[in-house]
């Protein structure tokens, strides 16, 4: 097995001493002198562009990061000729809401108690998102925490739609 080395102490625990100067140290056990701080999570955004990558996207003059309007956004690092297409994304990076909706079987129960298609799809989205085996998942995790689409908006909100194609 491997073996651990003892982890240096600062010098007031040395001494047997607490942090706060005076009061006798709580020894620790082997285990909790060897552990490591959990690792920091990533941030989402770059387990979404390793798993793009991974499908085949091409991101070439395409940073995503952290938008100053807040949450994440795709930006040019170099200029497009009009018209061109500036990236590729390909199908194995595409959820297809009409598969979800036919194969899966939160969309399908959730269909099937009266559901509206928009509902189903995202609850559908959220089950995913809390499977280890999802294909998806790093996409899952990037998207905004709140329903940023009209179907999760309140019907006051909704409203202001009326007359366009979003109404629909």
């Amino acid at each position: 097995g491997t073996r651990l080395a003892p982890l240096p102490l600062p010098a007031r625990l040395k001494a047997g001493m607490s942090s706060a100067g005076n009061k006798p140290a709580r020894p620790k056990s082997i285990l909790q002198a060897h552990m490591k701080r959990p690792r920091e999570a990533e941030p989402p955004h770059i387990g979404l562009i390793r798993w793009l990558r991974s499908r085949g996207a091409d991101l070439d003059g395409l940073e995503i990061r952290e938008s100053p309007g807040g949450g994440l956004g795709v930006f040019a690092t170099r200029p497009f000729e009009p018209g061109a297409a500036i990236g590729l994304l390909p199908s194995a990076a595409i959820i297809d809401p009409v598969a979800v909706l036919h194969s899966d079987d939160v969309a399908r129960a959730a269909l099937a108690q009266g559901g509206s298609e928009p509902f189903a799809f995202w609850l559908a989205l959220a089950s995913m998102a809390q499977q280890e085996s999802c294909g998806h998942r790093e996409y899952l995790a990037a998207l905004p925490r709140e329903a940023p689409d009209p179907t999760g908006w309140p019907a006051a909100q909704r409203q202001l739609l009326a007359g366009t194609p979003l109404a629909a």
